[in-house]
């Protein structure tokens, strides 16, 4: 996909705020899947920091527009997220559609020193997140099924046969729970932090309704990233408390997640060590979540 480069912000400067000037535009680099920047515009009595986001790409769920509305939506919630400012979908401006956000102070991620800290308010705002009225959300996909095109995403080889006939040979009762707003990639990369509490929550593409075991996942998962098995478990005993789950289900999502990112892994623009790292987990955690819903079958 053709990027978005900084001379080609003037324009957008221009638009939206004709009686300003754009002074600075700094890239955010890291695994998105659209252009991100940050604009400093001066204007007669003061400098405004904005953040410019262009339309993702497939995979993401939401397009630009999906994701501005749901961000004003948003807005009136007590999430911390970006205010929603301008969004043009008309590409005589750019190339490709984007919106303009309010810029939140905070740095991304988290050290594993702190772990056990960020795991607790992590998992108190995936609940936020979760407990959100989803009557005046704009119309999202809906993700309840993790059978649904697990098997394009299952590794194929000898030594995926036993999984791959196992999962096409499955089924599972309909999803009967609550269906909530989920945040679809809910990982310390998407989340600000300032004075050791989180101050955003970023990039709603992956925004979808639907099973809240389907967000659990995603995390848990990253969190094994981080920090292995341990991690994992921190966060999903920080998220439950005392609430039981259906284990199965969340196995089954664990094994989507994770054949997912294998099958998405190399369009991602992260580094080589972060892509071995993640690729190993994610097929051991594919080992292990096959294991438990076998025995459980």
């Amino acid at each position: 996909m053709k990027r978005i480069h900084e001379k080609d912000l003037f324009e957008v400067s221009d638009t939206f705020y004709p009686h300003g000037r754009l002074i600075n535009a700094k890239r955010l680099e890291g695994g998105f899947s659209c252009d991100v920047f940050i604009l400093d515009i001066q204007t007669t009595n003061k400098e405004a920091k904005l953040v410019f986001r262009s339309e993702g790409s497939y995979p993401a769920d939401n397009s630009i527009e999906t994701e501005f509305n749901l961000l004003k939506v948003l807005n009136k919630t007590n999430l911390p997220v970006s205010e929603a400012i301008y969004l043009d979908t008309s590409c005589k401006i750019l190339h490709r559609p984007f919106m303009i956000m309010s810029y939140l102070d905070g740095s991304l991620g988290t050290s594993n020193e702190k772990v056990i800290c960020d795991h607790e308010l992590m998992a108190t705002q995936l609940r936020n997140i979760h407990q959100i009225k989803i009557d005046n959300l704009p119309e999202l996909s809906l993700r309840v099924d993790p059978l649904d095109q697990l098997l394009a995403y299952i590794p194929k080889g000898r030594d995926w046969n036993e999984i791959r006939n196992f999962i096409k040979n499955l089924s599972i009762d309909e999803y009967k729970g609550k269906k909530c707003l989920l945040h679809g990639d809910y990982w310390p990369g998407n989340i600000l932090w300032n004075n050791e509490n989180i101050s955003g929550i970023l990039d709603w593409e992956y925004a979808a309704i639907g099973d809240p075991l389907a967000d659990l996942a995603v995390t848990c998962l990253d969190a094994r990233y981080s920090n292995g098995e341990i991690g994992m478990n921190s966060f999903k005993q920080k998220y439950l408390g005392n609430e039981k789950i259906d284990e199965y289900r969340f196995n089954l999502w664990l094994i989507y997640i994770a054949a997912s990112t294998l099958h998405y892994i190399n369009n991602w623009n992260l580094d080589k060590q972060t892509k071995t790292i993640m690729k190993r987990e994610s097929k051991l955690t594919i080992l292990s979540s096959f294991n438990i819903i076998k025995n459980q079958s």
